[in-house]
């Protein structure tokens, strides 16, 4: 006579749609005939660990934080269940027969989506800029992460782009690390006081940040 393995017959996770670094609450029915020893969440395809769930009044339950590995999207988890015989079985949806090779049409697949989080940018403090009677070049940098990996930094120079394109988004050029800079003039003429700069930045699957903006003081 075979043992058969415990069945997953519900779960109910919540929330279903969420961030990385955010937590769902994940509750789970197990049955079995000799009774369940452990369940776990397998998380090791997308680069966590085991997680362990608890009995708690014949509820398996667990606090599952997403890592930061994990690509967005819809994304399948997968439940470690043994009972207390040794029957262990890998499940990734319901099994409300209650018999693995007896499907059930109110099956359901054990799934989670993925927002995905644009760039964060840090600007940094004011930058002061000394304007004399010819032009003078600067350089700005900034650091922008991205767990997915940036794509592209952009900035909108305003007062400080060449003439007719003050509206234009302009490439920043990756120096590593994290940094990305751009090299511009500020004319002679230009007015002084403060000027604003505005930053986006692009991630590897699109998403585009908010824009930030930097002051830009402009001195004798």
């Amino acid at each position: 006579i075979l043992n058969q393995a415990p069945r997953l017959t519900s779960i109910q996770i919540i929330p279903t749609t969420l961030a990385r670094g955010q937590m769902a609450i994940i509750n789970a029915q197990v049955s079995d005939y000799h009774g369940v020893s452990s369940v776990f969440v397998d998380m090791r395809d997308y680069g966590g660990d085991l997680v362990s769930m608890n009995l708690v009044e014949e509820t398996w339950v667990t606090n599952l934080t997403i890592p930061y590995s994990m690509s967005p999207g819809e994304r399948t988890l997968s439940l470690i269940l043994e009972d207390l015989e040794g029957g262990v079985k890998t499940v990734s949806s319901t099994q409300k027969s209650g018999q693995y090779h007896t499907a059930d049409q109110n099956d359901k697949a054990i799934t989670l989506t993925i927002i995905n989080t644009p760039p964060e940018i840090e600007i940094g403090e004011t930058r002061e800029f000394e304007l004399g009677d010819v032009n003078v070049n600067y350089t700005i940098s900034i650091n922008v992460n991205d767990t997915d990996g940036v794509t592209s930094v952009q900035a909108k120079l305003g007062a400080f782009s060449e003439p007719g394109k003050d509206s234009d988004w302009i490439n920043l050029q990756y120096q590593g690390e994290g940094v990305w800079s751009k090299t511009f003039t500020v004319r002679k003429g230009t007015n002084y006081g403060t000027h604003e700069v505005l930053f986006r930045a692009t991630d590897a699957f699109g998403a585009t940040s908010s824009d930030y903006s930097l002051a830009i003081n402009v001195v004798e």
